[in-house]
């Protein structure tokens, strides 16, 4: 594993001399991933700019954080790429490896006020998606995969944090690796053929669960919850299943109305009918 560790050493942590030599919006590709060079490795989608609607403190965390990902990605993807050959997995959509403008703002706006009472600051600081891989692997092999993702990741000197989604009843099904080493935040997403379709496929849960982000109507969000669970129970469970749901902290997602979601600020009336109810 010591190319692991080698590869990560080199990472620019601080970026100040990069963005002064190239500024912000002349990022682009280096090495085997440039043009000519690994057509496994393709150039990243272009940025999309942030929505009127976010607010402008989320969009300055935006572009800072987006700013250091492009720094350490192609270091990043090397690594991952070495990860991708070891475990016999297929990348999918790479060239979304790193999150739009947009859609780190619109996070940062969302999480602030639902899990750090507005402090967009906060949310910016808990972004650990902003450079993030999806691999996806057969149903024979996924344990045997999922394992040695793992060990890579920590042989290379980084902190993971393992969520476990293959518990029946939730519905999305796969493994996301939160992995942190030296101030960089890496989400990688372990999938199966079978997952990842009824994920991403026509009729899949992706979709869906975009819209039930944004959705105010509880009635609405409710019935889109119970969509996506149905779908869910089409995944095929992989091999030595017992071994996967021993790996990682297993998590089982809940419905939120809009208000938990943070999508709706509680008000003084709320607060009270809260209190009421307690009372009772």
């Amino acid at each position: 594993m010591t190319r692991f560790v080698m590869l990560l050493e080199d990472i620019e942590i601080n970026q100040a001399s990069k963005v002064a030599k190239h500024g912000e919006g002349d990022q682009k590709p280096h090495g085997s991933w440039a043009a000519g060079g690994d057509s496994a490795i393709p150039a990243l989608a272009p940025d999309i700019e942030p929505s009127r609607k976010w607010s402008a403190q989320a969009v300055t965390e935006a572009r800072r954080i987006r700013e250091r990902a492009l720094a350490v990605e192609p270091k990043v993807t090397e690594l991952m790429k070495t990860i991708q050959e070891n475990t016999g997995g297929e990348f999918v959509q790479l060239n979304q490896r790193v999150k739009s403008t947009d859609s780190l703002a619109s996070k940062i706006d969302r999480e602030a006020v639902s899990e750090y009472n507005g402090d967009r600051e906060v949310a910016a600081r808990n972004i650990s998606d902003a450079v993030r891989y999806t691999l996806k692997v057969g149903d024979d092999n996924y344990a045997q995969s999922f394992d040695s993702t793992v060990k890579a990741l920590e042989a290379s000197g980084f902190k993971l944090r393992v969520k476990n989604f293959w518990q029946s009843g939730d519905p999305y099904d796969g493994v996301n690796i939160k992995a942190k080493k030296d101030g960089v935040e890496v989400e990688v997403q372990l999938h199966t053929r079978s997952s990842f379709a009824h994920k991403e496929g026509e009729g899949g849960t992706h979709k869906i669960y975009k819209k039930y982000q944004v959705e105010l109507n509880d009635s609405k969000r409710e019935t889109m919850w119970g969509q996506m669970i149905e779908i869910a129970k089409g995944v095929t469970r992989p091999a030595n299943y017992a071994t996967i749901l021993a790996t990682g902290t297993l998590v089982l997602q809940q419905y939120q109305t809009a208000q938990e979601a943070g999508l709706i600020k509680s008000t003084p009336v709320d607060i009270i009918s809260i209190k009421r109810g307690g009372e009772q």
